[in-house]
């Protein structure tokens, strides 16, 4: 009988482990980028910010702050791809979770 309870126990843990790996693992990082890009102002369909990456794609942060709205403005961000689109639908919807100028040194 010890022996059914120990494997027993072991059954849930090894679940419980793979429910929580599985929340909250790699599926969550699927949708989150990093890039350098230059900031830019869209006059388009009553103006708006956008970012255009290295990589040449369009995005349009949801929540870019004041102080990073300078047109042409080169920047590296942390980002959560969105799946639903903004009205303006210029790039890919973005969530801006971390910022800052990049610096060119010569």
């Amino acid at each position: 009988m010890k022996r059914t309870t120990r494997h027993l126990w072991q059954i849930v843990l090894i679940s419980l482990a793979t429910v929580a790996i599985l929340s909250t693992g790699c599926a969550g990082n699927a949708n989150r980028i990093t890039l350098n890009g230059k900031v830019t102002y869209v006059n388009s369909s009553g103006g708006f910010w956008g970012i255009i990456g290295d990589n040449g794609q369009y995005y349009e942060p949801v929540n870019l702050e004041t102080k990073w709205q300078t047109d042409g403005a080169r920047i590296t961000f942390q980002a959560t791809v969105l799946t639903e689109q903004t009205g303006h639908r210029w790039g890919t919807p973005v969530k801006i979770s971390e910022i800052k100028e990049l610096t060119t040194s010569c």
